[in-house]
């Protein structure tokens, strides 16, 4: 006669310790015929109470009919609708603009609108501060080896 586990339900054979499904310690598993000497270590960790069985089973959302993708999206209108790739085309033209194109990076990124263009704004804003910080270390590497090189030619 199958048992059942007492987390899940699921039909647990006769000898195993846990449940496979869910890792419940079975009640009715066999005892360890290994006993422990007094001189042992005292320790013993306590086992939690396990919960006691309900009707529904534990993983029942496994068991739910599966909903296409389109049916979950958010609306069109929405704060978190998918931008569009000629939408990111659009942003990216628009903030590569010199002076203009940093203020609407940063009216995007701190400002309240889709979650989306938030985002690639705070990238795009990411991506600006490593260039200009590569920018100025390059500068300083190479600035003694410009100006050494523009003196040699005015001493000729």
């Amino acid at each position: 006669m199958p048992k059942f586990c007492v987390n899940c339900g699921t039909a647990v054979d006769e000898g195993t310790k846990f449940c496979t499904v869910c890792g419940t310690k079975n009640e009715d598993a066999p005892a360890q015929t290994e006993q422990t000497s007094p001189q042992a270590s005292s320790y013993e960790p306590q086992q939690a109470a396990s919960p006691p069985p309900s009707a529904a089973p534990h993983n029942a959302r496994a068991a739910a009919p599966y909903t296409a993708l389109a049916e979950t999206s958010p609306p069109k209108g929405s704060k978190y609708a998918p931008m569009s790739t000629f939408g990111y085309f659009g942003w990216l033209l628009l903030m590569s603009l010199p002076i203009a194109g940093l203020v609407v990076m940063l009216f995007l990124a701190f400002g309240n609108g889709p979650v989306n263009r938030q985002n690639l704004a705070r990238a795009m804003l990411i991506f600006l501060a490593i260039g200009l910080i590569i920018s100025i270390i390059s500068a300083v590497m190479i600035w003694p080896l410009l100006s050494e090189g523009i003196s040699m030619n005015w001493e000729l």
